[in-house]
């Protein structure tokens, strides 16, 4: 009786387990149905629409409005119908193209009020943002235009890899100050070279390689995850001793999330010297290692026969 009780049990169990299951790829099919009336004009470049007398031509497409839609489904908005971030009224096909005109939803929108967001901080990224040359010098400046909702992936504070959450980070900022055409969209300044600009500083592609923009361009308060108030460039770090030193403006942001991980990788005293500060050779290069170990082998072993020859020489006098 018990057994069948039991076997009763763990059938119930699984039967929950598929119902969710078979809940979840419904869900998921339904999105995609739903955005495929709009991929199938908005991933193309140039689309066939009907005109007032139902006449099909030829239109091409703003590069702004074409969408990658497997960038979309690897993106952390997938699961999201069209219509949620834009209006109801672009499910009819084909819709106005005065829609345009009506703001869909941004980022704040959403985040800023859901409790499971509450680490992010978005209320004191929506205040640095506000504050920053991005949303004072720029018009009509908003999250998207950095963090494009279609392709969107969280990086910082989730990535173990440090080395491609700068990659990541950076390319959203090269994005723009690389490209010509979104550039004068914002500022009437000529793009410049980003080498040329950063001719005064040493070691530069090492510094590119291994630290994000936002690192020397923004007023790191250790707050959020990712600084968003980002400084003039009369104000941005030009002193070493600003991430070299006992106080780091670095471990404010990007090596923060790995300085608590780094025991099991780099040993307990750089995991603690990370913890604290981001200090030139507090990283320990192993091939430096063996080669003072090697000297310091070497110095005990001159002086150790040293004291040898000393002690028989004395013993024969």
């Amino acid at each position: 009786m018990r057994n069948r009780q039991f076997n009763f049990k763990q059938i119930r169990l699984v039967l929950m387990c598929l119902f969710i299951f078979i809940g979840i790829l419904n869900l998921k099919a339904d999105t995609y149905k739903k955005n495929l009336l709009c991929f199938n004009c908005h991933s193309k470049s140039i689309i066939d629409l009907p005109d007032s007398l139902g006449k099909m031509s030829k239109h091409v497409m703003k590069p702004s409005s074409i969408i990658d839609e497997k960038q979309y489904y690897s993106s952390n908005h997938k699961a999201f119908f069209c219509s949620s971030c834009h209006d109801k009224q672009y499910e009819k096909y084909p819709h106005a193209r005065d829609l345009k005109n009506i703001p869909f939803k941004d980022c704040i929108d959403c985040h800023n009020d859901n409790k499971s967001y509450i680490k992010i901080q978005f209320d004191q990224i929506n205040l640095d943002f506000s504050r920053s040359v991005h949303n004072v010098n720029v018009k009509k400046f908003t999250c998207s235009k950095c963090h494009d909702p279609h392709k969107f992936i969280r990086n910082a504070g989730l990535n173990t890899d440090v080395k491609k959450t700068i990659i990541y980070d950076n390319g959203i900022c090269l994005n723009c100050h690389s490209n010509k055409n979104l550039y004068k969209e914002y500022s009437n300044a000529p793009v410049r070279d980003m080498a040329t600009i950063h001719d005064w500083l040493p070691q530069q592609k090492l510094h590119f390689k291994n630290v994000r923009c936002v690192e020397c361009h923004s007023k790191q308060t250790g707050k959020t995850v990712v600084a968003h108030l980002i400084l003039p460039k009369s104000k941005a770090v030009r002193k070493c001793n600003e991430c070299h030193s006992s106080s780091p403006e670095l471990l404010q942001a990007l090596y923060k999330f790995n300085s608590k991980n780094g025991a099991e990788k780099n040993g307990f005293t750089n995991s603690e010297l990370l913890e604290d500060a981001f200090i030139i050779g507090a990283n320990k290069n192993p091939l430096l290692n063996l080669i003072s170990i090697g000297f310091f082998a070497l110095a005990f072993i001159v002086i150790f026969f040293h004291a040898v020859l000393r002690f028989f020489t004395y013993k024969k006098h």
